[in-house]
């Protein structure tokens, strides 16, 4: 059962010392539904118009207009776990249990093998504006973060904080912003870590939105940060996306029930800064909320 939490209750104000904000207005621009047969695991916009969605059961990619109108379709020979557009508008992608991540041609749908990290199985990938690649990982003994050169060179590793004690238990996906905080999803205890661009623990989110007020269930599924470094994040037994500052603080629920959404999964930010949101329903909807 989910908790009873009033919406209306939960708007705080922005921290002053931080950049202010244009006014946030929730606007709904398109809703469709994939014709694909599961669940959405990933969205890529390559502009504000088109994106790519990725389902965890389907060995499929396809390409979508805002519209709902299917563009393109690419067959793997795995399901895709996450995947992000790199800078020549090919896909770069964890699959599914896999130990390399790959990069998708989109013009000629060749695979090409981009780093092996056998025996850790990759989970969350992400590209930043620099080009530097981050992948989550995984094995039986130990979790881990990686941040490589777009030749697939690693030139950190995020494992420990500063006590040695481990930072992640099954980290997944990863949002980086403007300052270089690391922000990752970590699915084995259902919680948001950050740090900073050393590797230096920041602070962890795990439901809590002001003091005595925390979700019962917390359940994040994917995570994003926006031009302003706020941080979004998918709360699907919830049904709604949790809003932070940079610094973790809880600013509001941006959207939720009240706006169609009932079981966000996945989330993807446009050129424009559209919100292109995923569900466990098959539909994807984009929602402007700057109101510029």
């Amino acid at each position: 059962m989910r908790p009873s939490i009033d919406l209306s209750d939960l708007h705080f104000d922005f921290d002053e010392e931080e950049t202010p904000l244009p006014p946030i207005e929730v606007r709904h621009v398109s809703t469709f539904e994939h014709g694909l047969d599961s669940v959405v695991s990933a969205i890529c916009p390559t502009s504000d118009n088109v994106a790519w969605v990725a389902c965890n059961s389907d060995a499929i990619v396809a390409q979508y207009q805002k519209d709902g109108r299917e563009t393109k379709r690419i067959y793997t020979d795995f399901y895709v776990d996450d995947m992000k557009v790199a800078q020549s508008g090919n896909l770069l992608v964890a699959p599914d249990m896999g130990t390399s991540t790959k990069y998708i041609n989109t013009q000629s749908t060749e695979k090409i093998d981009f780093k092996s990290f056998h025996p850790f199985v990759t989970r969350g990938v992400y590209i930043s504006k620099e080009n530097d690649v981050y992948v989550s990982l995984r094995n039986e003994t130990t979790a881990k973060v990686v941040k490589m050169t777009s030749c697939g060179e690693i030139t950190r590793e995020l494992q420990r904080d500063r006590g040695n004690v481990p930072l992640y238990s099954d980290p997944d996906k990863i949002a980086v912003n403007s300052h270089g905080d690391v922000i990752v999803l970590d699915w084995g205890t259902k919680c948001v870590i950050s740090v900073d661009i050393y590797g230096r623990y920041r602070f962890k989110y795990n439901g809590r939105i002001k003091r005595k007020v925390h979700c019962e269930i917390f359940t994040p599924t994917d995570v994003v940060c926006d031009q302003y470094d706020n941080i979004l994040i998918c709360d699907c037994d919830n049904g709604t996306v949790h809003m932070l500052d940079r610094h973790g603080q809880f600013l509001r629920f941006l959207v939720s029930v009240e706006n169609g959404v009932t079981c966000p999964c996945a989330l993807a930010l446009d050129e424009k800064g559209q919100l292109w949101l995923g569900e466990m329903n098959g539909q994807v909807h984009v929602i402007e909320y700057y109101h510029q």
